[in-house]
């Protein structure tokens, strides 16, 4: 955008926006929040989350924008969301995301919830020309003239309590999509965009929910692209597999059986227990506990 268009953007943050977030912790401020949201026509939203230990992410954060409300909601404090998850479902209010595809999985995966309607700002700047895949904070900076902090990009969301700059760095995640997505929905109309930036969204929000299904598993496989034929249906069998056990016992996939292990069996499938502990860089545990179950998985593949 022109600079004219950063002073517009950094005018409507600052006219339209809180200066300092509210901090919900308490499930009356949570009631009062959602009572403002919900008379909004459009919210932006982001997370913080982790899930290095488990398969399932824990939600850490959320952080909610639009004219006039800026606040930070935190899951770990309050004992029922539930209030929020409703605005969030509402097909009467615009949700507004940036890069939201691992957000939308987070809705989908913990509360069923398909974000419609839905406007993705990464999608967006790609259509009025900003690149593909711009970042948060390169699209703010290039549209609104704000360098974004990055003191706490490696913050521990899980610690409490939160100090004054985390929160500040949190709410920064959604403080500029409320300009950003005013600006770029007219710009989108102008040009005569809106309906592909409408089926772009749709788009996302279907992948973002079929990714987590075990059937599509297997396209998170580093590597799935060097196989064709059989050996990519027997990946696809055992990736399935790791899905479902991944999360029956809510650990990471990783941790249930590697990536290059899967590649391995899929191009070489073992027909016995002797002939799959012959086979390199598979850990003992992991052999003991699934061995067999691979065996009987890809044994009748194999003979086809």
């Amino acid at each position: 955008m022109t600079s004219h268009c950063q002073q517009d953007c950094q005018q409507d943050c600052q006219e339209g926006l809180p200066e300092t977030a509210a901090y919900i912790d308490t499930q009356e401020a949570l009631e009062r929040l959602c009572a403002q949201l919900a008379l909004r026509t459009f919210v932006a939203l982001d997370t913080e989350f982790v899930r290095e230990r488990t398969y399932l992410p824990q939600l850490c954060l959320l952080q909610v924008a639009a004219p006039g409300v800026l606040a930070v909601v935190d899951p770990l404090v309050l004992s029922d969301v539930s209030p929020l998850w409703e605005i969030v479902k509402s097909r009467a209010i615009t949700k507004v995301l940036h890069a939201g595809r691992q957000d939308l999985e987070i809705f989908y995966e913990h509360h069923q919830i398909v974000i419609d309607p839905l406007f993705d700002t990464q999608l967006a700047a790609t259509l009025l020309g900003y690149g593909e895949q711009v970042g948060y904070g390169a699209l703010v900076e290039a549209a609104c003239g704000v360098t974004l902090e990055k003191a706490y990009t490696r913050t521990d969301w899980t610690s409490r309590p939160l100090h004054p700059g985390q929160l500040r760095y949190a709410a920064d995640d959604v403080r500029y999509l409320v300009p950003l997505y005013q600006q770029m929905q007219q710009k989108l109309e102008q040009d005569g965009q809106q309906s592909r930036m409408t089926e772009e969204c749709a788009n996302l929000a279907e992948v973002a929910m079929c990714g987590t299904l075990p059937v599509n598993a297997w396209k998170r496989v580093r590597g799935f692209q060097t196989l064709e034929g059989k050996p990519l249906v027997l990946l696809q069998h055992l990736a399935a597999w790791r899905e479902q056990q991944a999360r029956a016992e809510n650990r990471p996939r990783r941790w249930i059986v590697a990536d290059d292990v899967l590649l391995k069996l899929a191009r070489h499938p073992p027909q016995s227990f002797e002939h799959l502990q012959r086979i390199g860089g598979i850990e003992m545990g992991a052999l003991r506990r699934y061995g067999h179950e691979w065996i009987a998985l890809l044994h009748p593949a194999s003979e086809d």
